[in-house]
């Protein structure tokens, strides 16, 4: 995540989504921001939808209006984290590529991960590629298998938040799917918007159907 991408098209979906996820498995969130410096790119500027009222809104009314009114020119995830519902903790901090300075931001996610039962990962990327180990310049815009595994091991359910790379998608989800229910013993839902993909692993398999339910209502 980087603040640049506040109240984008993919940040609606992404709040929406876990407030769904939130009520139907009745667990209170830790966003963990996997937050990074600001590049000055134009890829968090897919805002139009704000422009599509009509269309948009009604898919979350009280959430849309509280991102549109967020001034473009001062995005930050600290206002995000001011408009959502006290179900919802944070961990805020910058993610770097050290491993050490890693280690510690995760020490601190199952730390506050304690008082919740979802965590929700939102790296700029997804999950690690093979082109970039863990240290590597650009690791922290990925979650890696081993930080998904502990967290699972806690006991918590766990959300990612995935871009989609150049490939044929139904494969590509299919695998990640299965891989992630490999590694983490959970039931897992993947749930597919225009440009992301949301990959949730649960040990509440039996309302995986009815969270998929309320979100194609939405749609």
């Amino acid at each position: 995540m980087k603040n640049q991408y506040v109240g984008d098209v993919n940040d609606y979906k992404k709040y929406s989504l876990t407030e769904i996820i939130s009520e139907v498995l009745n667990e209170k969130v830790l966003v963990a921001w996997m937050l990074t410096e600001d590049d000055g790119r134009t890829d968090g500027n897919k805002l139009d939808y704000l422009k599509n009222e009509k269309n948009e809104r009604r898919f979350n009314p009280t959430l849309f209006d509280k991102l549109k009114s967020i001034d473009k020119d001062k995005r930050s995830i600290v206002t995000v984290e001011k408009m959502l519902g006290s179900q919802y903790s944070f961990q805020s901090e910058i993610l770097s590529d050290e491993k050490v300075d890693r280690e510690k931001y995760f020490e601190t996610v199952l730390k506050k991960a304690k008082d919740v039962g979802l965590v929700f990962f939102d790296p700029d990327n997804g999950i690690e590629v093979e082109s970039v180990k863990y240290g590597d310049k650009n690791s922290s815009k990925y979650l890696y298998w081993n930080e998904i595994q502990q967290i699972a091991e806690s006991g918590k359910d766990v959300l990612i938040y995935q871009h989609f790379p150049r490939v044929e998608r139904k494969t590509y989800v299919e695998r990640l799917k299965k891989e992630l229910h490999t590694k983490t013993k959970l039931e897992v839902l993947p749930i597919e918007t225009a440009n992301v993909l949301f990959l949730l692993a649960t040990k509440q398999g039996n309302k995986l159907n009815d969270i998929k339910n309320k979100w194609e209502e939405k749609q």
